[in-house]
C-alpha cells in the first residue's frame, strides 16, 4: 500500500517566503559559501518548545515550522515576516510529498 501524497494540502494553505540556499565548494584549498535566494511557498505554525530538544532550545528566539514541497536543507535560511530563521531539525515526511522543517530565528539578526 502507498502513502498518500499530502503536497497539494501543503499547498493550499502555503505562503510566499524567501529562501536562502548556501552553497559551500573548495576554491585555492579555501572554503567558498555563496548564497542563493528564491521566493518559495510554505506553510508556517508556530512551533511549540516543549516538543524540542531541551538542551539545544534558546527561550528568547522564536520557533517555526515549515511545511514545503521544496526541500529546504540544514544550511539554507527563510525570511518570514522580515524576519530570518536557520534550519533547527529537519523531518522525515518527503514520503508523503512534502518537508518538515523546524526553524530558528537567527540571534544576529536580532541586533541589527
Amino acid at each position: 500500500m502507498s502513502l498518500p501524497n499530502l503536497s497539494g494540502v501543503v499547498k493550499s494553505f502555503s505562503q510566499e517566503v524567501i529562501h536562502h540556499k548556501i552553497s559551500t565548494v573548495i576554491e585555492n584549498h579555501r572554503k567558498v559559501e555563496s548564497e542563493t535566494t528564491s521566493t518559495i511557498n510554505a506553510m508556517i505554525q508556530p512551533q511549540e518548545t516543549t516538543k524540542l530538544n531541551k538542551e539545544k532550545v534558546d527561550y528568547t528566539l522564536k520557533y517555526i515550522l515549515v511545511h514545503s514541497t521544496d526541500e529546504i536543507g540544514f544550511d539554507d535560511y527563510i525570511t518570514y515576516k522580515q524576519k530570518k530563521y536557520k534550519c533547527f531539525e529537519v523531518g522525515e515526511w518527503n514520503d508523503y510529498g512534502f518537508f518538515i522543517v523546524v526553524m530558528e530565528e537567527i540571534k544576529w539578526y536580532l541586533k541589527k
